[in-house]
């Protein structure tokens, strides 16, 4: 964090370089081997210290979900790899899909094991559900279809409702429950100094 702040880049081409080179080596293997929340909060501190240095009182959660479009937060992305890789096994290879996904749904342990379990705990860990027809469903009414949707449909609905799951663990600090805009909050943001932007975050 410490080299990526030091670069003489703006907060978009370091986002740009996060989320291509560090998240895919910090997260190597998340997709089947689950990894807790601190884990994924000291990725989300370590990218707004890259971005705009020290700052106690802004939200990491939001840097990360606001500061620029190039960024996703690190539990998002491993729920997008894993949705991604899920539905290229339903391509090639149903049966075993269709058997992981068997495996997920029943699943009510406490402790993941595995790539079928650690699944299940990602989705229930952001409140979607899974369904014995490969469908996922969610509170906001968000709904989709493992096997009938595409995968560009699938990381797209996930995107929109990520900002639930996001004010639920900003209402923790007492920062109100006001729904921030899955695509227009980066874009204002974006138009602000890094120093304005720890401000506003």
């Amino acid at each position: 964090a410490k080299r990526i702040k030091s670069l003489p880049l703006d907060v978009q081409t370091k986002a740009s370089l996060i989320q291509a080179s560090i998240w895919p080596m910090a997260l190597y293997s998340a997709d089947t081997a689950f990894l807790g929340m601190t884990h994924f909060q000291a990725l989300r501190s370590t990218a707004f210290f890259a971005f705009v240095g020290k700052c106690n009182f802004a939200s990491p959660w939001l840097a990360c979900f606001a500061l620029s479009k190039f960024l996703v937060d690190p539990l998002l992305h491993v729920l997008l790899s894993v949705l991604r890789s899920i539905k290229r096994l339903l391509s090639l290879c149903k049966e075993v899909a269709f058997g992981i996904l068997d495996l997920a749904v029943n699943f009510d342990g406490s402790r993941p094991f595995g790539p079928a379990s650690t699944f299940k705990h990602y989705l229930t860990l952001v409140g979607w559900d899974l369904h014995v027809d490969a469908t996922l469903s969610c509170p906001d009414h968000f709904r989709i279809n493992l096997v009938d949707d595409s995968a560009e449909k699938i990381c797209r609905t996930f995107r929109q409702a990520w900002p639930t799951f996001l004010v639920s663990n900003l209402a923790r600090k007492g920062t109100g429950n006001i729904l921030p805009h899955h695509s227009l909050t980066p874009q204002v943001l974006s138009k602000f100094a890094p120093d304005e932007q720890a401000w506003l975050v």
